[in-house]
């Protein structure tokens, strides 16, 4: 598994626009402590070369976990993949209060950013979410707090990922637009991606 947000280093202490704060859990079992969460406002720059975070390309079948608490209203990426000329999304998780669409576009473009699937789940109203995201195959299945939303298809190459890998990561922000998922006070965020299906259902 790869921690999303450790790897763009959010909690290294003077980042730029991150701060600490506490979590979804106040008193987390055994420990008793809360969860540990980052604030990520407009200044935050969280971004790493695809490369890095991923030496063997992205899996086939793969999924995503996390849990955060976004400001209402908010619209952006949670995160997202950007091509080698940052000119295009290729993978991630575009929100607003009305849904959340999971980009997906291979270097033959398919099925791109217009054709990707999208849920009518609202996870831009200020509570604590946790999400599960799930592809594979042709479908990518969506758990939202705790419960599954069900399944989309997408239309991807039969051969795995073709992803552009020379590009790069980016967390609650994206190069080519103001938009930030994540603004405003009381903000908290962890997310982790995991190389198989097994833990996109994890609900602790």
């Amino acid at each position: 598994s790869t921690d999303l947000l450790e790897a763009v280093q959010a909690g290294e202490k003077g980042v730029l626009g991150v701060r600490q704060v506490n979590g979804f859990c106040k008193k987390r079992v055994p420990t008793e402590e809360p969860d540990v969460a980052y604030k990520i406002t407009r200044k935050a720059s969280l971004s790493i070369p695809t490369r890095d975070i991923f030496p063997d390309g992205i899996p086939e079948d793969f999924s995503v976990i996390a849990t955060f608490k976004a400001k209402k209203k908010t619209k952006g990426y949670m995160f997202v993949i950007y091509d080698s000329l940052m000119s295009a999304p290729l993978l991630g998780l575009y929100v607003t209060k009305k849904s959340a669409k999971f980009v997906y576009s291979e270097q033959n473009g398919s099925p791109g950013l217009e054709a990707s699937p999208e849920f009518a789940v609202n996870m831009a109203d200020g509570k604590w979410h946790r999400v599960g995201i799930s592809v594979k195959g042709q479908q990518v299945t969506l758990m939202y707090d705790c419960e599954e939303k069900g399944y989309l298809f997408l239309n991807r190459t039969e051969t795995g990922p073709q992803i552009d890998m020379e590009g790069s990561l980016f967390i609650s922000q994206h190069p080519l637009s103001d938009d930030v998922f994540m603004v405003g006070w009381g903000l908290g965020f962890t997310m982790t991606f995991f190389h198989s299906l097994e833990k996109y259902k994890q609900c602790s």
